[in-house]
């Protein structure tokens, strides 16, 4: 019942927003100058197609990109999820309210120094006595060699206790001011910390970064394989019923891939010639627990 509910809700509110040009932030009207919108589903196939939504957010964001909007719906979630983002004209500190529904949750500030490093963060829990959390940021730097050392100190301060240590960064970057090396410590010289290593092209574009010796490529360019494609095509659509109904068609047009061993993880993504919507088609294993998806994305400028 919850679901059928989302669905109509969702399927009223897409018809309404596609050509929206204000949204409401506590009660007042803004103007919106972009909009970026995902919906998220699960899929099974056995003798038929059986598709589920599961969760959708929809973003707004104000022309001077000052105010962020983030509204998320989830079927397992009675009332949205709401994100309000307020930025200053630097366009990083900041005061972010989460609300469920209507009901204010938690706010968050963010302060950050002229170099854009984060100097302060604060949250302030709403529904829990306004219990606040404070976080300050320390920084040294030292000039070696190859290049330079950045470490980053964090202190928190709640009603747990006073000020004290809570984890800290060490960064090291080359001469040419690129990331090499990243050291996330809980503690003070850290035993065991979490190690990440970059590397880059001759053009200093990152093409690899590995942690705790897992490492993730980045290829410069998308190479369609048997198991993982990319295709552009027209992704046209006016509301949740289109999008649901685009989905089935490009599941059954898939469907060879993700109803046999051919692949046992298979991705296909569609693109717009526009490169606003993007449709992608996942089979991962285990597919049992959450390896079946479809996500669905677009966005707009006004």
């Amino acid at each position: 019942m919850k679901q059928f509910i989302i669905i109509v809700m969702l399927y009223f509110f897409t018809t309404h927003l596609f050509g929206q040009a204000n949204f409401l932030v506590e009660g007042k009207i803004v103007n919106v100058g972009s909009m970026n919108k995902t919906y998220n589903f699960a899929y099974q196939y056995k003798d038929s197609i059986s598709l589920y939504f599961m969760d959708s957010t929809v973003e707004f964001i104000n022309p001077t990109k000052t105010i962020i909007k983030e509204t998320h719906y989830s079927i397992m979630d009675s009332q949205p999820n709401v994100r309000i983002q307020y930025l200053k004209t630097n366009g990083e500190d900041s005061i972010e309210k989460h609300f469920i529904g209507e009901n204010l949750k938690t706010v968050h500030e963010t302060k950050v120094d002229s170099l854009s490093r984060i100097i302060y963060s604060a949250m302030t829990d709403v529904m829990n006595n306004n219990k606040t959390f404070e976080w300050t940021y320390e920084y040294t730097d030292s000039i070696i060699s190859k290049g330079k050392i950045a470490i980053q100190t964090v202190f928190i301060n709640d009603f747990y206790g006073c000020k004290r240590f809570q984890f800290r960064v060490l960064e090291e970057y080359s001469q040419k001011s690129l990331m090499i090396k990243r050291i996330l410590e809980s503690k003070l010289n850290d035993p065991t910390p979490i190690v990440s290593e970059y590397k880059y092209d001759t053009n200093n574009k990152l093409i690899s970064e590995e942690e705790d010796g897992i490492e993730d490529i980045f290829p410069i360019k998308h190479v369609n394989t048997t198991c993982d494609i990319e295709l552009e095509k027209v992704l046209t659509v006016s509301n949740f019923k289109d999008i649901n109904n685009l989905v089935k068609q490009l599941l059954l047009k898939n469907k060879k891939m993700l109803t046999t061993n051919k692949c046992k993880n298979y991705v296909c993504k569609y693109i717009s010639p526009d490169k606003q919507n993007t449709l992608v088609i996942i089979k991962r294993e285990p597919y049992w627990c959450g390896g079946r998806t479809v996500i669905f994305t677009m966005s707009k400028t006004y």
